[in-house]
């Protein structure tokens, strides 16, 4: 299993900004921000991941040239990939995910895809919150050769071995009393295997272009 935990990711590069997250007024709220490019979880847990980011303390960018696993690419091939997350506390507290996956290949090609983007987006005031997961797209899908429509929601079967899910994305304002709040997520594609397929287990999940963003605000004192 070490051996195929091992991973080849050619000049990513995390880049954390010099300012954003931290306000220097007192906050009444929080926005927190995560995204990744590519992500690999086995059954057991363990997981690698590809450009993963988050937001606070420090806004943050992840780009790289290209992203293999293992290292001859059997399993997942992409060409550049990039995510970034960004909060801010003022009058308002916000966040902002992304992410992109470029020449998606998976399994030697019986999965590939063009262009993978995520974003999400979610604001809160005293007066009220929102959000949203627009701009999230998957271009040039095909599952055996075979080009699929870009349904969101949709349940694709993987001949006998697991299925996809496509452009998953979710939100929704918060319920609790007193406080204005909103979480957004996009997870553009994800791939389960319900056999063993090309060295992975079953109950392997393979994930690609996720973002999520959150915020919350309380009104101010009377």
């Amino acid at each position: 299993m070490g051996k195929l935990l091992s991973v080849c990711l050619a000049a990513v590069v995390v880049l954390l900004a010099a300012s954003g997250g931290a306000s220097s007024q007192p906050a009444r709220g929080s926005a927190a921000a995560q995204a990744f490019a590519i992500k690999i979880v086995l059954p057991d847990g363990a997981s690698v991941v590809a450009g993963a980011v988050s937001a606070p303390p420090k806004d943050s960018v992840a780009f790289g040239t290209s992203y293999v696993y293992p290292s001859d690419g059997s399993v997942v091939r992409s060409g550049p990939v990039t995510a970034s997350a960004s909060t801010s506390l003022s009058e308002s507290s916000s966040a902002v995910a992304s992410s992109e996956v470029n020449t998606l290949s998976l399994f030697g090609g019986e999965v590939t895809v063009a262009k993978i983007t995520a974003r999400a987006r979610a604001r809160a005031s005293a007066t009220g919150s929102s959000g949203e997961t627009a701009g999230s797209r998957v271009s040039g899908l095909a599952l055996a050769g075979q080009l699929v429509p870009a349904t969101p929601g949709a349940r694709v079967p993987l001949a006998d071995w697991g299925y996809a899910v496509i452009l998953d994305r979710r939100g929704a304002p918060g319920t609790k009393v007193g406080t204005r709040s909103y979480r957004a997520s996009a997870t553009v594609l994800m791939v389960q295997l319900t056999s063993d397929h090309a060295g992975l287990p079953s109950g392997s999940q393979i994930l690609a272009g996720f973002a999520e963003a959150s915020s919350d605000r309380s009104p101010p004192p009377p």
